[in-house]
């Protein structure tokens, strides 16, 4: 529950810094399937090849966050973050020039009017690859 309290907190300040644009953005929870110790919360906008507007990830151990600074979290940038052919990708680094310390990698698929369905993994490098199922949360 105290992950939830954090999400609702960090998605309410995001939306008042935002508060004087117009871009329409969309909430993502990621579960880890077989971890409770495993997630990955985000932040995206609406429009085609817009980065995420932040992420949060957790792994056993670790927290990694691009939303300001959060006690214990490792802080993290968007490196890139790309969506093709039914994949989206983000990778996440200390900064531009590193190689990635996140990777996230999901499968989109939709049938016709139903949600869209995401599934995949996140990657902590040099610890492990967990599975993880997503949904939009609007």
């Amino acid at each position: 529950m105290q992950r939830c309290a954090i999400v609702v907190g960090t998605v309410m300040a995001a939306q008042f810094c935002l508060a004087g644009a117009a871009m329409a953005t969309a909430g993502m929870v990621c579960d880890g399937l077989g971890s409770d110790d495993v997630f990955v919360e985000m932040n995206l906008p609406r429009s085609p090849g817009s980065p995420p507007n932040w992420v949060r990830v957790g792994a056993p151990g670790k927290t990694f966050t691009t939303f300001g600074e959060e006690e214990g979290a490792v802080a993290l940038s968007v490196r890139q973050s790309f969506e093709d052919d039914g994949m989206f990708s983000i990778d996440l680094a200390e900064d531009l020039a590193s190689d990635p310390a996140v990777k996230i990698r999901l499968l989109i698929a939709q049938e016709g009017d139903a949600p869209l369905t995401y599934i995949g993994y996140v990657q902590i490098v040099g610890q492990g690859i967990y599975p993880i199922s997503c949904s939009e949360d609007e």
